[in-house]
């Protein structure tokens, strides 16, 4: 599977959380995705800061919300650090 591929599977699995339909991430989708994630894995949940701080970080244009691309950019930066 190329890079590509496993961003758009990836992508396509967290845009399930997307339970508006409107093609972005608020916060509260972003959490969900991110404690149903932990769970699956095992992991101790995240604090709602934490959660935060991720949001906070993949909202580059700061409008509140996770469009596609800002995703896709988040994704392919986890990927290339090992994530």
């Amino acid at each position: 599977m190329s890079a590509d591929e496993k961003v758009e599977k990836i992508l396509k699995e967290i845009m399930k959380f997307d339970k508006d339909n409107s093609g972005t991430l608020d916060i509260a989708e972003l959490s969900t995705y991110l404690d149903a994630v932990i769970k699956k894995q095992g992991q101790e949940f995240w604090d709602q800061e934490k959660k935060n701080k991720m949001f906070e970080k993949m909202d580059q244009n700061k409008d509140g919300k996770i469009c596609l691309d800002e995703l896709r950019a988040s994704i392919k930066e986890s990927l290339s650090k090992g994530g």
